[in-house]
């Protein structure tokens, strides 16, 4: 399609488009999201085919206009922080119960396998701490010390070790279960 012929169809729209963006007070979300949907489509059609008119500039300043308009960050008041703690956050443990139950009894049953293994063979604990992480952490307790090993560096430098491995672990253990939840409770286990 030729570029003057696009504009002739289009160009009683697009100033419909800037009538809304002039009044956006008056229009409803729905109506500002369909303005966004159709002058975006237009934009993409324009970069496709006149990359570089002066009718590519203009609906991109259109859309950008329509994106803020639709995305603009609006005020939210102080009490906003007390009822996300206080409304919010118990809605969403509550609409997740199940999942938290599942969770929980993960936790439960990888924590029973756990205490019942260290408890029944000396060695388990070795066989998923390591030797070094043991022994270390027995000589620490014998010396009156058992959390020397967070003082065996700076602070900073801690804090900054530990993150990281959170993250890292984090990390793998979303990777493990991206295509089922078994490899997460792998990870967990």
């Amino acid at each position: 399609m030729k570029e003057v012929i696009f504009i002739r169809q289009n160009i009683d729209k697009w100033k419909g488009l800037e009538r809304v963006v002039d009044n956006v007070s008056a229009c409803n979300p729905a109506e500002l999201a369909d303005a966004y949907t159709d002058i975006t489509n237009d934009l993409s059609f324009s970069r496709a085919h006149y990359p570089t008119s002066r009718i590519t500039i203009y609906l991109n300043n259109l859309a950008s206009a329509l994106h803020n308009c639709l995305y603009k960050n609006k005020k939210e008041k102080y009490s906003r922080f007390v009822t996300y703690w206080t409304r919010e956050i118990p809605e969403v443990m509550f609409h997740s119960q199940k999942e938290l139950l599942y969770s929980f009894l993960v936790f439960a049953v990888c924590l029973f396998i756990g205490v019942i293994s260290a408890l029944n063979d000396d060695s388990f604990v070795r066989l998923i701490l390591g030797n070094g992480y043991v022994d270390m952490t027995l000589r620490n307790i014998e010396n009156g010390e058992p959390m020397k090993v967070y003082d065996s560096d700076s602070p900073i430098r801690m804090f900054i070790y530990i993150a990281f491995n959170n993250i890292f672990v984090s990390f793998r253990t979303f990777a493990f279960g991206i295509l089922t939840g078994f490899g997460t409770g792998a990870v967990l286990l």
